[in-house]
């Protein structure tokens, strides 16, 4: 009897420690729950957030409280942008203004005063000279402020991203002279590297011969020192996963882009943006506060807000599982600084067929939450976002995911940016990245709903675009001849629509089996044969190449080198023990510094110093045997 009373209770105990554990596992995983699983579609035929969270706008912390920070302004009340369209000889300036309704229920007890520069005016759109914008070098300050009527008190103030204009810039006229229509040459992608930085090595550029330099994207992006993701600070990618369209980034502020560029043009190089469009910042990544999420252990993950690189505030729904305290509601996408709201963005569907057009341009990318690109609205804000690019002194840019918006939304954006240009400089330079893949032979051989050669083609002649206006529009892809090969002669994209680029920042990480990768494999001899090829060969009569020029990967490559991943910069306590992948500064443009230089460590490849190569572009460049 004593024995089995004394089995009896170690079974008892045995089972009341299996009863405790299910109820702590049962309380750890209802208090995990999230709001994530509002986002996704529901069928096939939802393609749009539901309605019920359109609503959930004007969440940012309002002026006082604990959660508002100075560059926050008023958003909680009133958001807006820009728009700039320009004339033969003018421009005119007007702010869109969106406001808080919760705020405004009338309008009369309110004033409101526009700044544009030094002028302040009761109407939200001015026209400026051309002679006039002169004064503004260093960029047009626009603010709006809302006074009460009658005591005078400000009631709210937004301070807007400043203006440039497209005319107050250095005109760029290169060294050689097939290079001056900006319409073939040699594009150098500089990954990684700063605007200080590129700004040093634009003499050495225009030198070698070199058309121009893509640079990452320039727009403000997710930033955070209080986090270390996969044990990277501030890993490289988050550069794709824009905040706001401000130019600021972890290369630099808005004023060192524009001296940066301004530098550039006076020695004959142009500069590229990559362009951010299809989708904003996802991941659970928003200045809310308090998110969390279960982890494979059964335990409960969480973290706070994350930061970016202007300080912008922004939200979703990921990770979050409280009502915002501000607007007592659920926290929604929203994106202040553009302004997008939830209403914007599509339902969250995974991409599972790149030869689905369904999939291709209603899913989302890495869980980026992707743009409605076929409202008007949505539309009119990236051409203006274009226009601001163009306003600061780029040359032209690079429409990252471009495959993923239907190539008929893509031309009413560039309808709308040839009307506000007025008209598209001769240098002027769009790059589609749109990877030929297993939808190949839809999407650019022949006619098809999805193509971006034929359709696309004509539906920018419908918009106003002339033959040799559609020729500055390219597609860039990896191998132009495996291309040629899987289309019918008579459906093929010529050869000057095409750019040609074999590595590239994607292929640092994707790592493609058919490209050899310099920052992953080092093998500097195979890497300079394979691009000496594709400057030498001009089968097809592709005019634009790109050669890569970005870091070496050691291990895990997903810091940059420019000092923004160096685990010292740490300011928590979880940064500093989870970070273990440092990237500490290197100077990217150190003059002495020789191409594929110390491929064990973290720094810059410097590819395109490589001589072999420079001379190989000048003869692709200019083959005279003078300027050779």
């Amino acid at each position: 009897v004593s024995t089995q009373s004394t089995w009896g209770k170690r079974i008892m105990r045995i089972l009341a420690s299996i009863v405790c554990l299910l109820t702590v596992f049962c309380t750890i995983a209802e208090n995990c729950s999230n709001f994530n699983y509002e986002t996704p579609c529901q069928n096939y035929y939802q393609v749009t957030m539901p309605k019920e969270t359109w609503s959930r706008t004007f969440q940012t912390p309002p002026r006082g409280s604990p959660d508002w920070k100075p560059s926050y302004h008023d958003m909680n009340k009133i958001v807006g942008h820009t728009r700039v369209a320009y004339h033969e000889n003018s421009a005119t300036i007007t702010i869109l203004l969106i406001r808080n309704k919760e705020f405004f229920k009338d309008e009369s007890p309110y004033r409101t005063i526009y700044k544009f520069g030094d002028k302040e005016s009761f109407d939200s759109s001015i026209e400026i000279s051309r002679e006039e914008s002169k004064t503004y070098l260093e960029g047009m300050p626009i603010s709006v402020t809302v006074y009460e009527v009658g005591t005078n008190a400000k009631y709210a103030y937004l301070e807007l991203e400043e203006i440039d204009f497209k005319w107050n810039h250095p005109e760029v006229v290169p060294n050689f002279e097939p290079l001056l229509t900006g319409q073939k040459g040699v594009i150098i992608e500089l990954l990684g590297w700063n605007y200080e930085e590129l700004e040093k090595e634009c003499p050495l550029l225009a030198r070698m011969g070199y058309l121009g330099v893509k640079i990452y994207p320039p727009t403000e992006h997710v930033m955070d020192f209080e986090n270390a993701e996969q044990g990277t600070l501030n890993p490289w990618y988050w550069v794709y996963q824009p905040v706001s369209y401000k130019l600021h980034s972890r290369m630099g502020t808005r004023k060192q882009l524009r001296r940066m560029i301004n530098t550039c043009r006076s020695y004959g190089i142009r500069i590229y943006a990559d362009a951010v469009v299809n989708h904003m910042a996802g991941d659970g990544f928003s200045t809310f506060p308090r998110k969390r999420h279960s982890n494979l252990g059964g335990g409960c993950d969480t973290w706070g807000a994350k930061s970016s690189t202007a300080n912008s505030p922004y939200f979703s729904p990921f990770g979050s599982y409280e009502e915002w305290e501000y607007t007592k509601q659920r926290p929604g996408f929203e994106y202040p600084g553009v302004p997008y709201g939830p209403g914007d963005f599509r339902c969250q569907r995974e991409i599972t067929s790149y030869t689905s057009f369904h999939d291709l341009n209603y899913g989302w990318l890495s869980g980026m939450p992707d743009l409605k690109t076929e409202e008007p609205w949505i539309q009119e804000r990236i051409a203006d976002f274009f226009v601001d690019l163009m306003g600061i002194g780029f040359s032209g840019f690079r429409i990252d995911a471009a495959k993923l918006m239907h190539p008929k939304d893509q031309s009413k954006i560039f309808g709308h940016f040839k009307r506000l240009m007025g008209t598209i400089p001769e240098d002027f330079l769009v790059i589609f990245e749109a990877i030929p893949d297993d939808s190949m032979r839809a999407m650019f051989c022949g006619p098809s709903e999805y193509s971006f050669h034929q359709t696309l083609n004509e539906d920018l002649l419908n918009e106003g675009y002339t033959q040799s206006e559609l020729n500055q529009l390219k597609f860039w892809i990896r191998n132009h001849e495996y291309t040629i090969n899987r289309c019918d002669a008579k459906d093929r994209i010529p050869g000057n629509r095409i750019v040609i680029q074999l590595d590239s920042h994607d292929a640092q990480f994707t790592y493609p089996p058919d490209v050899p990768v310099l920052g992953k494999e080092k093998e500097v001899c195979k890497w300079r044969l394979a691009m000496s090829d594709v400057l030498e060969t001009n089968k097809f009569g592709v005019d634009i190449k790109m050669i890569y020029s970005g870091f070496w990967s050691i291990g895990d490559p997903m810091g940059t080198p420019d000092g923004l991943s160096d685990c010292s910069l740490c300011k928590s306590e979880n940064c500093k023990k989870y970070c273990t992948k440092s990237a500490p500064k290197v100077e990217a443009a150190r003059p002495d510094a020789c191409p594929y230089e110390e491929p064990d460590k973290h720094g810059f490849t410097r590819a395109h110093r490589d001589l072999h190569l420079v001379r190989t572009c000048l003869l692709y460049t200019s083959p005279s045997p003078r300027d050779s």
